[in-house]
């Protein structure tokens, strides 16, 4: 793993896989998520495939710059009554292209999932020519009555986090058993192992509430 400058203050932690001359493709994580949440063997598959992959922490998440501002609570948010040092996902999809031209590319494959799909779509939006390729993976376009979360889902996201690595599996588990393809099994054991990767890591849970 490494860290780089990506401009305004912020560094992005990183790994990389596959050779260096060949395509670029940035895999951008979801709400909360760590580069790892883009399993090592998918990434190894992309990689067979003639892809130089690239994973990585959003701010706030994992090991990359966490802001210290105090996140609003659910009732100021859903108020509008932000800090003043509120981001969104114009500044996170800058984060994105300040990776790019931190590893030297002048464009490059993105595949996001989830709020890393709304991420990729914000950058391919404001810079095109930077986005060779664009997926977009369980995410929605921003216009409020599309893709919005169910009311048990919200509940879900807005319930304390874990304070022990034990508590964050089990909302780990909870969350996501919630949210899975019901057409698939669920496999808890791996859910539990990338939540306790996820906390060993980094357990702080700001960066969702920002």
């Amino acid at each position: 793993m490494t860290t780089v400058e990506v401009g305004r203050g912020i560094s992005l932690a990183y790994d990389q896989f596959g050779d260096e001359g060949a395509e670029p493709l940035v895999l951008v994580a979801g709400l909360g998520q760590q580069l790892h949440s883009w399993p090592t063997a998918f990434c190894s598959q992309l990689a067979d495939r003639g892809y130089r992959v690239t994973r990585f922490d959003n701010r706030d998440v994992g090991k990359s710059t966490h802001m210290r501002f105090r996140p609003s609570t659910p009732i100021a948010t859903v108020l509008g009554r932000l800090p003043a040092q509120q981001y969104d996902l114009t500044d996170m999809a800058t984060d994105t292209v300040g990776l790019l031209d931190a590893l030297g590319y002048e464009s490059a494959h993105l595949v996001g999932v989830s709020i890393g799909g709304m991420i990729a779509q914000t950058a391919a939006a404001l810079n095109p020519e930077r986005v060779r390729t664009l997926v977009s993976i369980m995410s929605t376009t921003g216009a409020r009555r599309v893709g919005r979360p169910a009311l048990s889902t919200w509940l879900l996201m807005a319930g304390k986090p874990g304070r022990t690595r034990e508590e964050a599996a089990d909302r780990a588990v909870r969350m996501f058993r919630h949210i899975k393809s019901h057409g698939f099994p669920f496999d808890e054991a791996w859910v539990r192992e990338r939540a306790g990767e996820s906390w060993d890591r980094d357990p702080s849970p700001s960066g969702v509430a920002r």
